[in-house]
């Protein structure tokens, strides 16, 4: 939605687990962009 330029690969880091022990935080800010 932000970039139509590689959303594969966006969705690949943010699949990854380095992005997942953010998520666990409540989605206000940092994980309302992630949507």
């Amino acid at each position: 939605m932000s970039k139509p330029k590689r959303p594969n690969k966006a969705k690949s880091i943010i699949a990854q687990p380095l992005f997942r022990s953010r998520q666990e935080q409540p989605a206000k800010g940092k994980g309302s962009y992630r949507r």
